[in-house]
């Protein structure tokens, strides 16, 4: 049996003994989901990329008036990583999360911004 490390990135083993994050990871009738050994906190938000998207969305987080209220809530969402896309000219968009390992596109355009989030692990 594999015991996966219960901190952010690979919290859960998979059916087929994988560890990782997604709902494949921890959300199927044989997954093991360790994140309850681990206090995950969110810590800071930094620019990652102005003028960008994600290369690939994991989740429309719904609107939030800035990228930290966004990444505090990107943080206790299994699909994200550790990226979110916000849009100060159209906060209606919403915030969105970027695919876990999944980087910035290449794609330049004028309303997007690329933060990435950090998080403190304390193992329980």
């Amino acid at each position: 049996m594999v015991e996966c490390p219960p901190g952010f990135d690979a919290p859960c083993c998979s059916a087929l003994g994988w560890c990782g994050r997604s709902a494949d990871h921890c959300k199927c009738e044989m997954c093991s989901d360790y994140r309850h050994k681990a206090k995950v906190t969110y810590a800071g938000i930094k620019l990652k990329r102005a003028k960008r998207e994600c290369e690939t969305i994991a989740a429309d987080l719904g609107p939030f008036s800035s990228p930290e209220e966004c990444a505090q809530t990107a943080v206790n969402d299994s699909e994200c990583g550790k990226m979110i896309m916000f849009s100060f000219n159209y906060p209606n968009w919403g915030c969105r999360c970027c695919a876990i390992d999944t980087p910035e596109g290449d794609e330049a355009g004028d309303t997007q911004i690329v933060y990435a989030y950090e998080v403190i692990v304390e193992i329980l």
